[in-house]
C-alpha cells in the first residue's frame, strides 16, 4: 500500500513539473546568477537646498532579454533586530517625494548592461537629519509560452540612507545609551541581550564586543557582534549565543559609535542565574528550619491534633 502511494506521488510530481507554469517554481530562482546590482547602498550626503544624480547600474547575467521595472517605497525601521521591514504601507517619510527616478521600465538585452539616475532634490525646508528609502528593481523573465506573463523573480531592494545637513559636534552620552545588558538563561542555553537606542538625529554605526571575566577562576573572552546600523531615534538589538561554565561573571559592553566615541556598561551575573539560585537556597533554607524546629512542630501539631 505504502509503496503504491509513493509511486503515484512521483509520478504527479513528475508530470506537474512538465505540465504547471514555471512560475510555480520561480522561488527557486537566485536572482544573483541572473542580475547585479551596483551599488545596494547608497550614501547620501546632501544640504537644503541642493541636489545630486546617482547612478546604479544593472548587468544582465544570462543569455535572453530581461525585463526590468522600478519603484521608490518608505522603509519601516522599527524592527529592532534587523532594523528594517519591508512593506509596510504605513510607513511614511517624505524623502521619497524628493527622489526621481529617470525611468520605471525598461529592457536589458542578452549579456548587456544598463544605468538609470536616481535624481535627489532637497528641499531649502528640509530638517536636517537621516532619512532612508528602498528603490526595488523587480527583474522579468518571459518564456516562450508565457510572453505576457513573465515571471517574477524577486524584488531586490537598494537602501538610500541619507544625512541631510551636517551634523554638530555633541558629547557622546547624547548619541546614543545602552537600554538593555542583560543574560537570559533559559532551558540550558545563555544568550546576550543587548539593545542600543540612536538618540541622535542622523544615522549611527556601531560596533559591540563583550569582555567576560570569571570572578574566581577561568580565562577571560571577548565577544565580537555583528556591526550594525542604528538609524536615527530608532533601537537595534543583538541576540548572542554564549558557552560558559558554572560562576559568577563580570561582563563588560563596549559600543563604538566611530570617531573613537565608545558608550559602557557594565554588569555582574552567576551562571546559573542568582534567580534560580535565589530559589533552591529559599527551599533549603525553609527545610532546614523545618530539621531544627521538628521537636516544636511536632509538639504543635500534637496539641491541634489533640484539640
Amino acid at each position: 500500500m505504502i509503496k503504491t502511494i509513493t509511486k503515484y506521488i512521483a509520478i504527479f510530481t513528475v508530470f506537474a513539473y512538465f505540465l504547471l507554469p514555471k512560475s510555480a517554481f520561480a522561488q527557486a530562482v537566485d536572482y544573483r546568477k541572473i542580475i547585479r546590482i551596483t551599488p545596494v547602498i547608497l550614501n547620501i550626503n546632501l544640504n537644503p537646498g541642493q541636489q545630486q544624480s546617482y547612478d546604479l547600474r544593472l548587468d544582465n547575467l544570462i543569455n535572453q532579454p530581461l525585463g526590468i521595472q522600478l519603484s521608490l517605497e518608505t522603509l519601516d525601521t522599527t524592527d529592532e533586530l534587523t532594523g528594517m521591514v519591508f512593506g509596510n504601507p504605513h510607513a511614511n517619510s517624505p524623502f521619497v517625494s524628493w527622489i526621481l527616478l529617470s525611468r520605471k521600465q525598461f529592457i536589458i538585452q542578452e549579456k548587456d548592461s544598463q544605468t538609470f539616475s536616481l535624481n535627489v532634490k532637497i528641499p531649502k525646508n528640509a530638517k536636517l537629519g537621516s532619512y532612508t528609502s528602498v528603490i526595488f528593481i523587480t527583474p522579468l523573465l518571459s518564456t516562450a509560452n508565457q510572453k505576457n506573463s513573465p515571471n517574477v523573480i524577486s524584488r531586490i531592494g537598494v537602501l538610500a540612507f541619507a544625512n541631510i545637513g551636517t551634523p554638530k559636534e555633541v558629547p557622546t552620552e547624547k548619541l546614543a545609551k545602552i537600554l538593555t545588558f542583560n543574560f537570559d538563561q533559559e532551558k540550558n542555553k545563555i544568550n546576550a541581550i543587548i539593545r542600543v537606542q540612536n538618540t541622535f538625529n542622523f544615522n549611527l554605526s556601531s560596533k559591540a564586543n563583550i569582555t567576560l571575566e570569571p570572578i574566581l577562576f577561568g580565562k577571560n573572552q571577548i565577544i565580537e557582534l555583528e556591526d550594525k546600523r542604528i538609524l536615527a531615534g530608532k533601537v537595534r538589538k543583538w541576540i548572542e549565543p554564549v558557552n560558559l561554565s558554572n560562576g559568577i561573571y563580570k561582563a563588560d559592553l563596549a559600543v563604538s559609535l566611530g570617531e573613537g566615541r565608545i558608550i559602557y556598561k557594565t554588569i555582574f551575573f552567576s551562571v546559573p542565574s542568582f534567580t534560580y539560585i535565589l530559589k533552591y537556597l529559599v527551599i533549603l533554607i525553609i527545610l532546614l528550619l523545618i530539621f531544627l524546629l521538628r521537636k516544636r512542630l511536632k509538639k504543635a501539631f500534637f496539641i491541634l491534633y489533640k484539640g
